[in-house]
């Protein structure tokens, strides 16, 4: 069996090291800042020395908890809060002859204070499994990414596992299966009814559409019934011609779609799967419409690229909707956007940007309707 000759380890002196939240504001290139659900913590992507790791703190405290890092050339490569608690991250393998990290598809976790690491999925998950009926763990052949955190659920997540050795031809079946975060047992696998499928999954976490492309290049979505159980092709578009993008699901039942109407630029739909009517959200007419999603996956606005970028609002009444509306007016000629929030959107993490300057995270409250400046981007 293929190993790697690096064991992933976390570096224990960073857990405890007591100027860590001055480091990470004066030395660090800051990627990405999420709240935990409850907001009770916060952990920062960042670049030092190019290469990625990432930190926890105790909130609004600002205590340092721990650190993710890896030794050798392994990075973290993003991180999820799985739940308030518990963080998992995808690892990623950084290569000379390659511009851009490579990625094994192997997943991480452990502790907001540092404890239980351990690898869940990838090549290298056996080397931490306990042994027993029911933790007993082996190495994938193949590579995973989170596709849903099941809110619900606080002890498992959605991934995706592309195998390497099951193939379709010369394209890679691909299974949907629940994860536990403390163990990496794997349960519930299903495949998709496609190789090399993507997804989009609906409010309870069930994936519900899967699209490729076939032989000849016709992409191809398929559709699982949520009362049945079974996948039914839905749409098929020719090679060069303008389909559908799957974004969504509302919680109707209908599915918010990218699509061009007309002649127009693409823009965002309610479309009923039983009756095929679209209902329109948002088309500009140039340019083309990105959705922002929440954590659920609910859309509440586009971003859209007509000279600067600017966001609208599709749900008006949504929280990060009327936040990032009023702080438009704060900062006219720079794009905000929400990149974290609790889920009871008390707390938003908000990132402000412009060509002209790197950019910056602010820190909301709404019951204070306060702003502050947490970092610079790159200071």
């Amino acid at each position: 069996m293929f190993r790697f000759a690096v064991t992933l380890i976390l570096l224990a002196p960073l857990i405890v090291q007591a100027d860590l939240l001055r480091d990470v504001a004066r030395n660090a290139e800051i990627l990405d800042i999420r709240l935990s659900a409850t907001g009770a913590y916060l952990g920062v992507l960042r670049e030092v020395d190019d290469k990625r790791t990432a930190v926890f703190f105790s909130f609004p405290a600002m205590k340092p908890m721990s650190a993710m890092e890896f030794p050798g050339r392994n990075e973290v490569e993003q991180f999820w809060w799985v739940n308030d608690e518990r963080v998992v991250a995808s690892v990623v393998f950084e290569r000379d002859r390659f511009e851009e990290e490579l990625s094994w598809g192997e997943l991480y976790g452990m502790n907001v204070d540092g404890t239980k690491g351990e690898h869940l999925f990838g090549v290298r998950a056996s080397r931490d499994a306990i042994g027993g009926l029911t933790r007993r763990k082996t190495s994938e052949y193949g590579s995973a990414e989170i596709i849903d955190q099941l809110r619900d659920d606080k002890k498992n997540v959605l991934i995706a596992i592309t195998n390497w050795n099951l193939t379709g031809g010369y394209r890679r079946v691909v299974e949907y299966a629940k994860m536990n975060v403390y163990t990496g047992r794997i349960t519930a696998r299903q495949v998709a009814p496609v190789p090399d499928a993507e997804r989009v999954t609906d409010i309870r976490g069930e994936v519900r559409f899967a699209f490729s492309l076939s032989d000849q290049q016709d992409l191809v979505i398929h559709y699982r019934n949520p009362e049945s159980g079974r996948w039914q092709e839905f749409s098929r578009t020719p090679y060069g011609e303008s389909g559908i993008n799957p974004v969504a699901t509302h919680p109707d039942g209908r599915i918010y779609i990218g699509a061009e109407q007309g002649r127009k630029a693409s823009g965002i739909y309610l479309l009923d799967p039983k009756t095929q009517q679209r209902s329109p959200v948002y088309q500009h007419d140039r340019v083309d419409s990105s959705p922002r999603l929440d954590f659920r996956g609910r859309p509440y606005g586009v971003r859209v690229d007509a000279g600067l970028p600017s966001f609208v609002p599709v749900d008006e009444s949504h929280p990060s909707s009327r936040l990032v509306t009023a702080l438009q007016a704060t900062f006219p000629d720079r794009y905000v956007g929400v990149t974290s929030t609790t889920h009871d959107f008390e707390t938003s993490i908000v990132a402000v940007i412009d060509d002209n300057r790197t950019p910056e995270y602010y820190l909301h409250s709404a019951a204070a309707n306060h702003l502050q400046l947490m970092f610079d981007a790159r200071p």
